[in-house]
């Protein structure tokens, strides 16, 4: 920091921490070197589309779509659920007798890796153009 356009009063009160005495002028080149030295925010990205009506039913029609997706995984969902709950006894079981985690079978199940489950079934609409579109779609597109 160049301190030559500060004046020594300046300087006296910044270091004892009193900036309630320190002048206008010193007060503006304190200001004017931290603006030089803050780093450049790039500008941030505008999301959606600008407007308040359209980005509402997008953000509805989204819900409405991803909701549809996992009710149709409810029944494979509910297996799983059962699956890990029935994985419980035996998990703190063995974490209590040796002190460790439970071995990997008796983890709780990744649902995106569990066939029909409401996880998967996005996972697998996110792999082709119009299930993004539908489940995920883009925001702030061009406008033309």
């Amino acid at each position: 920091m160049d301190l030559s356009n500060i004046s020594t009063e300046d300087l006296k009160a910044m270091r004892s921490g009193d900036l309630s005495k320190v002048s206008t002028d010193g007060l503006k080149a304190m200001q004017a070197y931290h603006a030089a030295q803050a780093p450049s925010q790039p500008p941030a990205q505008q999301r959606g589309t600008g407007s308040a009506i359209m980005d509402g039913i997008n953000a509805v029609t989204t819900g409405l779509n991803r909701g549809v997706v996992r009710l149709a995984g409810l029944p494979a969902d509910t297996v799983a659920n059962v699956v890990d709950l029935l994985k419980i006894a035996p998990g703190v079981a063995y974490t209590e007798i040796t002190g460790k985690a439970a071995p990997d079978f008796l983890q709780p199940m990744n649902r995106e890796n569990v066939g029909l489950t409401g996880d998967w079934l996005l996972k697998q609409a996110r792999k082709t153009s119009p299930g993004r579109a539908i489940v995920d779609p883009k925001i702030g597109r061009a406008h033309v």
